[in-house]
């Protein structure tokens, strides 16, 4: 079976460079992103129809690094196994800012014990915004994440930053 052609988008905006791959139906399926240390900005599209699904993506993520959404809600390509689908799902619904363990997540499936199985899930995760996987850590760290351990401490600092302000009722 012939894999779809994939279309790509690249958008450089400090502090992050992200590429995004969207099938011929316009449903995200994989984000990759890094960190962009430069002033440089870059907004590509391979195509035109792909540009509005750039600035769709872009406006969800200033939502969410406003601290106004808990994650990212964008059409994207939903092909998991039901185990992953249950793991993925359970991302959703973790406040902003707050963390569990692998095995907390676990639990939460009702799947006691099964904290490897959930880590592999989160490992394979395409969409890591999504389903925002960086809010699970390891038992006794920070356990991995699919863009690099850096990004996941960033996103989680920065989660964290926008709640204190958010409920720091000393500030006028």
């Amino acid at each position: 079976m012939k894999k779809p052609k994939l279309h790509s988008g690249l958008i450089k905006i400090f502090p992050f460079e992200f590429v995004l791959l969207y099938d011929s139906q316009g449903e995200l399926n994989k984000i990759t992103f890094k960190l962009h240390l430069s002033n440089e900005r870059v907004f590509w599209a391979e195509n035109s129809y792909l540009e509005e699904k750039l600035y769709q993506f872009l406006g969800e993520f200033n939502l969410y690094f406003c601290g106004k959404k808990p994650y990212l809600d964008l059409p994207h390509k939903r092909s998991f196994s039901k185990f992953a689908q249950r793991v993925l799902l359970a991302l959703r619904d973790l406040p902003y800012g707050a963390t569990l363990t692998y095995g907390e997540l676990a639990e939460i499936i009702g799947k006691r014990g099964a904290q490897r199985a959930v880590g592999q899930v989160l490992a394979m995760n395409p969409l890591p915004l999504i389903y925002p996987c960086h809010r699970i850590l390891a038992k006794g760290g920070w356990g991995g994440y699919s863009q690099g351990t850096l990004l996941k401490w960033l996103l989680l600092y920065w989660e964290h930053l926008n709640l204190k302000e958010s409920f720091d009722l000393s500030k006028k």
